[in-house]
């Protein structure tokens, strides 16, 4: 790997002739990917528990937030030739550590037994000014 400074700040250069990268569909017109493979590894952008089809957000349920949002997650792990059983680290932001509580049990509620690594992390706000949870996670797809 090459380290460069461009003006808008470090960039990493490498040869990616034995890298497969595989982007997934923009998020909306947002100016990222809603998840991008390299390899085996799947890194999947912050979610937050808006339906993807009504778009509704339920304001006041963090634990309801929390489950639309790993289900959405299933989702795009889904599309990207994975599965929840294959995320190996999660991390969540909250607007609000004192309701910590529904995020753990809407968490398990998901992945029973087989917990991936985590941090969570309150955090002032999040981008969607409706949303107290975002969650983004990475994941290995196993082969074949």
């Amino acid at each position: 790997h090459k380290l460069s400074r461009e003006e808008d700040g470090l960039v990493m250069e490498r040869n990616t002739s034995n890298c497969k990268i595989v982007r997934g569909a923009a998020h909306g017109n947002l100016p990222f990917s809603r998840y991008v493979a390299v390899g085996n590894t799947v890194y999947i952008s912050g979610i937050v528990g808006r339906d993807p089809i009504s778009h509704e957000l339920e304001r006041n349920s963090l634990g309801k937030q929390t489950r639309v949002a790993l289900s959405v997650i299933e989702s795009i792990l889904g599309e990207a030739g994975a599965s929840l059983g294959d995320v190996m680290k999660a991390t969540i932001f909250v607007t609000d550590m004192s309701r910590y509580g529904e995020v753990n049990i809407a968490y398990r509620d998901v992945f029973g037994a087989n917990l991936p690594a985590r941090t969570c992390v309150e955090v002032k706000s999040l981008p969607d000014p409706e949303a107290q949870v975002e969650i983004d996670v990475i994941a290995c797809r196993r082969e074949g």
